[in-house]
């Protein structure tokens, strides 16, 4: 019964493939080797899955090669290598459940963590990650995630986390895994058909540069602790770098030029002293002149 399970599950890996993208292999696959490139794709996912809010998620998106198309597409606004594809794909798939998991009751939410990329001997229970110090990044979301009701479990237990996961153990799983590691475990899966967000890393092995601390090494991983946090839905974490609300922003705060406001006081017949600073001078009082002005982000 064990192998048949193996040979259904690797039919599913290979079926999920792209027909186009039989001869890439997952090492093909990268990830962003910066911070600011990796927030600007994950800006572009956000704002991608924010314009599916009112109407749905796309019927074309729930397959793999609909998925990769979109994730492609980002990547190209970017400017960015088409190996990021497979991450992007990874994040969208984040943005879209990121909410419904955070929101999910204690104790019903699962995080995956790896070992720090420091850490110098695993711990020993295998069910908690190893960390390299009390500073440690991983350290700080294992305890932001305990704190917040989340059952924290070592990214070893992957393949056994997918399978509460169906059985209905747990409603939403955060990972932070390796990237084929992570391909392979959404191909068991059809795209959306559960709640599992995930953050993709790289390996001590992978570094291009050597890394002497631990902030460094997490960065170069490709984890991102603020961004983790935020997926968490902990309090303090960064917010999802959605960049939709800025041209609102702008147009408001032309609602204050000195142009605008002058419009403003002619229209509506408000005299020129409408939205002038004033300075109270002894029983008297003096206009400065000055508008209200406010520069957008």
């Amino acid at each position: 019964m064990r192998s048949a399970f193996k040979h259904d599950m690797s039919q599913s890996i290979k079926s999920s493939r792209s027909p186009g993208h039989d001869d890439v292999s997952l090492e093909a696959e990268r990830i962003p080797p910066t911070k600011e490139l990796r927030e600007r794709l994950r800006a572009l996912s956000a704002d991608m899955v924010a314009s599916w809010s009112c109407e749905g998620l796309p019927v074309e998106v729930k397959s793999n090669d609909g998925l990769r198309k979109k994730a492609e597409e980002l990547v190209l606004r970017a400017n960015a290598d088409s190996s990021f594809v497979g991450w992007t794909m990874v994040t969208i798939l984040s943005e879209v459940w990121r909410y419904r998991i955070a929101s999910t009751a204690a104790g019903q939410r699962l995080l995956l963590l790896p070992d720090c990329p420091l850490a110098q001997e695993s711990v020993k229970d295998e069910n908690c990650p190893s960390v390299c110090g009390p500073s440690c990044g991983i350290g700080t979301i294992w305890s932001a995630a305990h704190d917040s009701g989340w059952v924290v479990d070592s990214t070893r237990k992957a393949a056994s986390a997918i399978g509460s996961l169906l059985s209905g153990q747990y409603q939403g799983i955060l990972g932070v895994a390796r990237l084929k590691d992570l391909e392979k475990a959404f191909g068991m899966l059809p795209a959306f058909s559960f709640p599992v967000a995930a953050v993709p890393y790289q390996s001590v092995g992978e570094f291009e540069n050597t890394v002497d601390t631990c902030d460094q090494a997490i960065l170069s991983a490709g984890i991102d602790v603020e961004w983790v946090l935020s997926l968490l839905g902990v309090a303090g974490g960064s917010p999802g770098p959605v960049g939709d609300h800025l041209p609102l922003l702008r147009e408001a705060s032309e609602l204050f030029s000195q142009e605008s406001i002058a419009d403003l006081a002619s229209r509506y017949n408000l005299g020129h002293g409408f939205g002038s600073a004033t300075k109270v001078v002894g029983p008297t009082t003096e206009s400065e002149g000055a508008s209200l002005a406010v520069t957008a982000p």
